[in-house]
């Protein structure tokens, strides 16, 4: 599956292992690979995924394990709660 978003482009390869499968996710740009993302290996990113990554500059890991879709929605809307509010 690719997506393009933001002169971006979200690709994937998948490796296949005796017992299951882990897709690895990769961001590009004019061509060429801009970094790993470090998503769950057990499931596509979304387009809205892709966007919200994106839009939030590229994070890495928010805990312990990978980026997840409701790890990405929940930095999404923390950035939109602080952009609204003054915090001096």
């Amino acid at each position: 599956m690719v997506f393009n978003y933001a002169g971006y482009v979200y690709d994937t390869w998948v490796e296949y292992e005796e017992d299951n499968r882990k897709i690895f996710h990769s961001v590009y740009k004019d061509g060429k690979l801009v970094k790993s993302i470090d998503f769950t290996p057990y499931r596509q990113m979304s387009f809205t995924d892709f966007m919200n990554y994106i839009d939030l500059g590229m994070p890495s890991r928010i805990n312990k394990g990978p980026l997840t879709s409701e790890g990405l929605q929940y930095l999404k809307d923390t950035a939109a709660f602080c952009e609204g509010h003054s915090f001096t």
